[in-house]
């Protein structure tokens, strides 16, 4: 279970879904993942960039604790903290055991 397979869709070519495992979700403060500093210094996009990356991981991870090797239906947002200004990566999916059919 080296590779988690990530998809928008709710399924796989050539796979097929053996198991649904639960949601997983994943919230990356963009503040905490680059730092202040390195937000004003790279910019916004790219710091939104970095924490997209470290969503994929954080679910990733999760997938895997749940003995996951898929994950489906994965949903992205960027919210804006309007007390702060930096903003948060969200994502929701679900983790699913998937084989080659």
């Amino acid at each position: 279970m080296d590779n988690v397979l990530i998809t928008t869709g709710y399924n796989f070519e050539r796979y097929k879904i053996v198991k649904y495992l639960g949601v997983v979700h994943s919230v990356i403060n963009i503040a905490k993942c680059v730092g202040p500093s390195t937000f004003l210094k790279i910019g916004e996009e790219e710091c939104y960039q970095i924490s997209i990356d470290e969503m994929m991981r954080d679910l990733t991870r999760r997938t895997r604790a749940l003995k996951g090797n898929g994950i489906i239906g994965l949903q992205v947002s960027k919210m804006k903290d309007l007390g702060t200004g930096f903003g948060c990566i969200v994502g929701i999916a679900t983790a699913v055991q998937i084989e080659k059919e």
